[in-house]
């Protein structure tokens, strides 16, 4: 029964978020984490196909990992609700105003739309690496993309795309639900964009880094567009 409770409060959520519990007694083992999660795919296979208990030890190991591109590190948060305010009007412009600031003017080239311009360029170099290194990139990639990396799909824009939806309404604004619906549809191009990645890492087909090349610029200009449309929706009052 636990498990099946485990197993919903997983699949309910787009993330690759798990459902985490410790126990230490005969039924499950001294020690033991039992771990519920969506499957994900891998370069070994798809895992946690079922729930499956975890060592103390690998747990451990598991949190101070270093490996890209999530690195653990042992980070954790500390969330305190003492000083919290209704969500209103104020608290989504400025949130949403923010955002825009920091994708239009972000502080280094890597950043913001300014990066997704930098990848449409840097991944037509893909071709003259070797064979692993290649596999590397791509592999990387596709975890800080799809939603098996836990970016809820399409590198976040999904999960902004929804906010956005859900903040019109507060914000009383139909043009900001629009905007929202079309981070959506560029969710979707991500997503299609990591499945390359994902298939270049199977086949190293280099033809696929020019068609990538091209759709990931063409995913720069709609972005920039969108987050320019935000400001000035924003500035109607």
């Amino acid at each position: 029964m636990l498990k099946n409770h485990l197993g919903k409060l997983a699949s309910q959520s787009d993330f690759c978020a798990f459902c985490l519990c410790r126990f230490s007694g005969k039924t499950f083992g001294a020690n033991k984490f039992l771990i519920a999660t969506a499957p994900i795919r891998t370069p070994l296979g798809e895992i946690a196909e079922d729930y499956h208990l975890v060592s103390y030890q690998e747990m451990e190991r598991a949190r101070s990992s270093t490996h890209r591109p999530f690195p653990a590190k042992n980070k954790y948060l500390l969330f305190d609700f003492q000083g919290y305010k209704q969500i209103d009007r104020e608290i989504l412009t400025e949130a949403i105003a923010e955002t825009c600031d920091t994708m239009l003017n972000p502080p280094a080239k890597l950043l913001g739309v300014n990066g997704i311009l930098k990848f449409s360029t840097e991944i037509l170099k893909w071709k003259k690496f070797s064979l692993d290194k290649m596999t590397l990139s791509c592999i990387t990639n596709y975890f800080q993309i799809s939603k098996d990396g836990g970016t809820g799909g399409g590198i976040f824009r999904k999960m902004y795309g929804d906010f956005l939806i859900e903040a019109a309404v507060i914000l009383e604004n139909k043009n900001i639900a629009m905007l929202g619906n079309q981070f959506l549809e560029v969710a979707k191009q991500w997503d299609k964009i990591a499945e390359d990645l994902w298939q270049l890492s199977l086949s190293a087909n280099v033809s696929l880094l020019q068609k990538m090349s091209k759709e990931i610029m063409g995913i720069y200009c709609q972005e920039k567009n969108l987050y320019q449309s935000l400001q000035k929706n924003l500035a109607v009052k």
